[in-house]
C-alpha cells in the first residue's frame, strides 16, 4: 500500500507488482556484501518519474519533506520506510539516477558519502563502468517493465522502478532493521491479501487507473513473466478535483482567517466508476461505485482553517452499487477508513469512508476520537462537517441513479446503508448524531412512502407498534391506502432507525389506531368501497376489547357514526339503530325497514359487540314502542294485525313486566290510533219471520 501511496502522490497512473524468482549474478557489484542481495525480489514499477523534491524526500526515512504539501496523501511517517519490512538494501531507477539504500551502512559503508542514507549514481555518466564493473547491477534491471540501464536514453527511464530483494534466514540473523524472514510462505501471504484489497484499493485514489502483479519463475527470462492479477479503473465520468481546486485557493489566507472564505463554501463532487478484476485462475469480476466528495468551508463545522497546511476539510465516502433490473442497488461492503488508501481502521458502517484524518504515527487509529468529550478535535469536525455531509450526498446521488424509484429492493439495500445506534465504533458514533440533525434540519428526501413518493423523514410518518401489532396484515393494507388518501405521508422506517430517531433526540410522527379511526375512517365511512368497510368495521367489531382503552374511545366512536350496513339496501346505520334479527324484538320489523345488519355481521362475536354498543335483542325504549305502534298505519292487509299482535303480545308480555314506571307510556299508547276498529253498515234490520205465521 506504501508503494501504491507514493506512485499516487507522483501522478503515476499505473503500478506494477513483479514476484522475481530468479538468482542474479553475484560479481560486479559495488560490495562483495551486496551479492547477498541478488536473490528473488519483488519489484515495484510505476509510469512516473522521480522528481528533485521526490528524490529529496525519499531520502528523508520519515518522510519529513513530504509533510508540506497537502497533495501527498503518504504525509504521516511510513512511506518508504515500510519497505524495510521485507529488506535492508532497497533501491531503484528513475530517470537517469540508480539509487541504492543501506540505512545502517552494513553493506555499501565503504562507498556512501558522509552519513547518506544510500548512494546514487547518474547512469548515463557512469555507463561505461555500469557495462563492464558493475554488470550484476545492471542484470537485476535488465528488461524488466521496459528498463534498460545499459539502453537510456538521454532522457532516462521514463518510470520509476523499485527492486526489494527478500531477506533470507542468514541475512535476518545480522540484520540491524528486522529479523523477519521473508519467504515463499510470506509471499503468498501478501499476494493473498492483495487479491482480495485489490479492487477496494483504486476507490480513493486520485490517479493511479491500473494496479498488475506479475511473477518471473526462476532460470526464465523477463519476457516468460507471467501476469497473476489485474485490476483497471475505469471512469465513467469526468469528476471534479477539489483538492485541486483547494491548492489552488490562497491557502496561506485560508489558514490565517477566523472563518471560512466567502469564495470557498462547501463543495459537492461525484463520481461514478467501476473496477475489474481478473488473473491467473480468476474469473474477470466488475464492481461499480459511487463516490462523493465533499470539501467543507466550515460553515457546517466550525472554524477548520485552524490546522498546519497538510489539514484540508476533505472527505469521500463510497459505496459499491450492483445493477439489477434497471435499478442500481447499494451493496453493503465491510466499513473501513481511508486516507486515500485503506487503514487499519475498521467501523461498523456499510459504506468506505476517505479523508484527511489526523492518524498516529502508526497509521493505526485516529487521534482523539475515542474520547467522546473532544469535540473540537481535528477528525471530530470532519467527521461531523465533510463525512456527514458526503455521506448524505451519497443517498441523493443514488436517488438520482435509480430515477427515485421505490422499488422494493432498491429501498431496502437504501436503508442499510443509514448509519444508526447499532454500529458501536468511535466514527460512526460521532457521525450517527450530525447524520439524523442534518436529515430533519435540511429536510432532504430520503423517505420513500408507502404512496411511491420521497419526502424528508421530518414530513414522513410511521403506524405505532399497538397499530402494526394489533391490526393483521390485510386490513393493515387497507388502512394504509386509506391514510394515504387523507394525505398521510406514510412509509415504512425500519426500527432501528426510528430507534437512532429517537436516541438522537428527534421524533418521526406516529400513526395511532385511535388517528387513524377518528381522523382518516369514520369521516369517510359513507364514501368507502363496501369490501373496504365491512372489512375494517368487521375487524373492529370482533377486536373491540383489544383496539379500546379505559376511556371507550372506540365505542364512542361506534355509537356516534352510522358504520353498520342494513338489509336488504346495505343502507349504512349506527349500532343504536339496529335490530338483533336473532331476537325476539325482530317480529316488530320487517326486512326493507333497513334495521337488521347484513348476513355478514350474524357471527357471535360480532353481534355481541354491536349489542353492547345499542343494538337492541331484548327491549325497545318507550318511543321506540310508540314508533312500532304506529307502524301500524302504513301497513297493509294482515300486515296491520300481525304488526298489532305483535306489539301487543311484546308490550304486555315483555316491556311492562318487571317494572312499573310506564304510566306515561300507557298514557301515549292510550291516545294514540294504533288498534283497528270493526266496521259497521248502520242501523241492521231483521226480518221478523213471526208475521208470515198462520195460525
Amino acid at each position: 500500500k506504501e508503494l501504491i501511496q507514493n506512485a499516487d502522490d507522483a501522478g503515476a497512473t499505473e503500478v506494477k507488482f513483479l514476484l522475481d524468482w530468479r538468482q542474479h549474478p553475484r560479481e560486479n557489484l559495488f560490495t562483495d556484501e551486496l551479492a547477498y542481495w541478488q536473490g528473488p525480489a519483488l519489484y515495484a514499477y510505476n509510469d512516473s518519474v522521480f522528481s528533485d523534491e521526490d528524490f529529496a524526500n525519499i531520502c528523508e526515512l520519515g518522510g519529513a519533506t513530504k509533510r508540506c504539501n497537502p497533495l501527498k496523501i503518504g504525509r504521516f511517517g511510513l512511506g518508504f520506510c515500510a519497505t524495510y519490512h521485507i529488506t535492508d538494501v532497497p533501491s531503484f531507477v528513475s530517470r537517469t539516477q540508480l539509487t541504492i539504500f543501506d540505512p545502517h551502512r552494513q553493506y555499501i559503508s565503504n562507498i556512501m558519502a558522509g552519513d547518506s542514507p544510500g548512494l546514487c549514481v547518474d547512469i548515463l555518466e557512469g555507463r561505461s563502468d555500469l557495462q563492464d564493473y558493475l554488470s550484476g547491477h545492471v542484470a537485476v534491471y535488465e528488461d524488466l517493465f521496459g528498463c534498460s540501464l545499459t539502453r537510456l536514453g538521454k532522457e532516462g527511464f521514463k518510470g520509476t522502478l523499485f527492486r526489494f530483494p527478500f531477506r533470507t534466514q542468514e541475512l535476518a540473523e545480522k540484520s540491524k532493521i528486522s529479523n523477519t524472514v521473508i519467504d515463499q510462505s510470506n509471499v503468498e501471504q501478501l499476494t493473498t491479501m492483495l487479491y482480495g484489497a485489490a479492487d477496494t484499493l483504486l476507490v480513493f485514489l486520485r490517479n493511479i487507473k491500473t494496479i498488475e502483479l506479475y511473477q518471473l519463475p526462476p532460470n526464465c527470462h523477463p519476457s516468460g513473466m507471467e501476469q497473476l492479477l489485474s485490476v483497471t479503473k475505469k471512469q465513467l465520468d469526468s469528476p471534479s478535483d477539489l483538492i485541486q481546486r483547494y491548492v489552488k485557493h490562497d491557502i496561506q489566507s485560508a489558514i490565517e482567517a477566523t472563518s471560512a472564505p466567502d469564495s470557498f463554501e462547501m463543495n459537492e463532487a461525484t463520481s461514478r466508476f467501476f473496477v475489474v478484476k481478473q488473473g491467473k485462475d480468476i474469473a474477470e469480476e466488475e464492481s461499480h461505485w459511487l463516490v462523493v466528495s465533499v470539501l467543507d468551508s466550515g460553515s457546517t463545522s466550525g472554524p477548520l482553517y485552524t490546522k498546519s497546511v497538510e489539514h484540508i476539510p476533505f472527505a469521500e465516502v463510497a459505496v459499491r452499487v450492483v445493477e439489477h433490473n434497471s435499478h442500481w442497488i447499494p451493496c453493503p461492503v465491510k466499513g473501513y477508513l481511508y486516507c486515500f488508501l485503506p487503514l487499519p481502521i475498521s467501523t461498523d458502517l456499510n459504506v468506505l469512508v476517505n479523508g484527511y484524518f489526523e492518524i498516529s504515527k502508526d497509521r493505526r487509529s485516529l487521534t482523539d476520537i475515542q474520547d467522546k468529550n473532544q469535540t473540537d478535535t481535528w477528525n471530530a469536525k470532519l467527521i461531523s462537517g465533510a463525512v456527514t455531509t458526503a455521506f448524505l450526498g451519497v443517498l441523493a446521488e443514488l436517488l438520482k441513479l435509480n430515477r427515485s424509484s421505490c422499488e422494493a429492493g432498491f429501498v431496502e439495500a437504501f436503508y442499510r446503508l443509514w448509519p444508526t445506534i447499532l454500529e458501536k465504533d468511535a466514527v460512526s458514533q460521532l457521525l450517527v448524531p450530525h447524520f439524523f440533525s442534518h436529515l430533519f434540519h435540511d429536510r432532504q428526501p430520503v423517505v420513500p412512502t408507502m404512496g411511491q413518493e420521497w419526502v424528508s423523514i421530518s414530513s414522513a410518518c410511521v403506524l405505532d407498534d399497538l397499530f402494526k401489532e394489533k391490526v393483521p396484515k390485510d386490513i393493515c393494507s387497507s388502512a394504509v391506502e386509506l391514510l394515504l388518501k387523507s394525505g398521510y405521508k406514510l412509509a415504512d422506517i425500519p426500527t432501528s432507525i426510528q430507534a437512532t430517531v429517537r436516541q438522537v433526540r428527534q421524533s418521526v410522527t406516529l400513526v395511532s389506531f385511535k388517528e387513524y379511526s377518528t381522523q382518516c375512517l369514520f369521516p369517510v365511512m359513507d364514501t368507502l368501497n363496501e369490501t373496504v368497510r365491512d372489512e375494517q368495521v368487521l375487524f373492529i367489531l370482533r377486536q373491540m376489547k383489544r383496539l379500546d382503552d379505559s376511556s371507550k374511545w372506540l365505542a364512542d366512536l361506534m355509537g356516534a357514526n352510522k358504520c353498520v350496513p342494513c338489509e336488504p339496501e346495505s343502507i349504512l346505520v349506527s349500532p343504536s339503530g339496529l335490530i338483533d334479527p336473532n331476537s325476539p324484538l325482530a317480529c316488530l320489523y320487517n326486512r326493507d325497514e333497513e334495521r337488521f345488519p347484513t348476513s355478514d355481521y350474524s357471527e357471535e362475536a360480532v353481534a355481541a359487540s354491536l349489542r353492547e354498543l345499542g343494538m337492541k335483542h331484548h327491549k325497545l325504549t318507550d318511543s321506540q314502542v310508540i314508533e312500532r305502534a304506529l307502524s301500524a298505519q302504513s301497513l297493509v292487509g294482515d300486515e296491520v294485525n300481525r304488526r298489532i299482535s305483535n306489539v301487543l303480545n311484546y308490550l304486555f308480555g315483555t316491556h311492562l313486566i318487571g317494572s312499573s314506571d310506564h304510566v306515561q307510556l300507557l298514557e301515549d299508547l292510550s291516545g294514540l290510533a294504533f288498534l283497528p276498529a270493526a266496521v259497521t253498515c248502520g242501523s241492521p234490520h231483521l226480518p221478523w219471520s213471526g208475521d208470515s205465521v198462520q195460525l
